[in-house]
């Protein structure tokens, strides 16, 4: 079976789109993504409320 190594996570980089990981400057883009019905209509899980996390 293959391992697969995250650390430290791989940056992927083309000429229109870096690849990277998310972190808490993130939170605000994240959050808007995951409480947009439209952009979260094909994926299983709730719309996020709040900036709380589990």
């Amino acid at each position: 079976m293959m391992e697969i190594n995250f650390s430290p996570f791989p940056v992927l980089k083309s000429g229109r789109l870096t690849l990277r990981e998310i972190t808490s400057a993130d939170v605000d883009a994240v959050f808007a993504l995951r409480s947009d019905p439209d952009t979260m209509r094909y994926i299983p899980r709730p719309l996020a409320k709040n900036l709380k996390m589990h």
